[in-house]
């Protein structure tokens, strides 16, 4: 709270830093109450965020995940307004705001992929595919309005199997009738 109107340097190296490493984040910016930027830290694949917080009411969601594109790049963002330790219930005014975001990047896609066992990509519109199963999450900006989707497609569990067990069976018939010519040539 007290970064908030005296920014020492000292304190952010110590506290805000080490939170890119830990949670591979690109950004943390923290805002004054007039919503001007009083400290930034991006890595260096980051470009400098311009953002409009014309539309953002804290007062109407305080906590606030939302996505943002530029210059290509998808962008996760967490906003949330600081209070002063004594305003437990956060009914005044706050006195900045933290921002902490990540660039949606190969990264990203590579441990969706891990998770849901399938494959993830970024798309501007829904779009289906024929094969597997599908589901979307859609990606909303601070204003709310959705400017993409995180598709995801999978292969049901039965299907690998199924699929994984034809392979088996396959190999170890390749292996059976080599074994069987081998063996023919060898007794005649």
């Amino acid at each position: 709270v007290a970064f908030v109107n005296q920014q020492n340097l000292t304190w952010s190296h110590d506290n805000l830093d080490p939170i890119m490493e830990i949670f591979k984040l690109s950004y943390i910016i923290v805002f004054n109450a007039e919503q001007n930027e009083i400290y930034s830290q991006k890595t260096v694949h980051a470009d400098t965020l311009n953002l409009d917080f014309s539309s953002y009411n804290p007062k109407s969601a305080p906590f606030k995940e939302f996505f943002h594109v530029q210059n290509g790049k998808f962008i996760q963002c967490f906003l949330a307004p600081i209070h002063h330790s004594s305003d437990i219930e956060r009914k005044g005014e706050p006195l900045g705001f933290l921002l902490i975001g990540r660039i949606i990047d190969e990264n990203f896609f590579q441990t969706m992929e891990k998770i849901t066992l399938g494959q993830a990509s970024l798309s501007i519109s829904m779009t289906h595919s024929s094969k597997g199963e599908h589901f979307h999450i859609p990606l909303s900006s601070l204003e709310d309005k959705i400017i993409g989707y995180i598709d995801f497609f999978y292969t049901p569990s039965s299907i690998l199997f199924i699929s994984e067990l034809q392979n088996s069976i396959a190999l170890t018939g390749f292996i059976i009738t080599l074994l069987a010519i081998f063996l023919f040539y060898d007794l005649t």
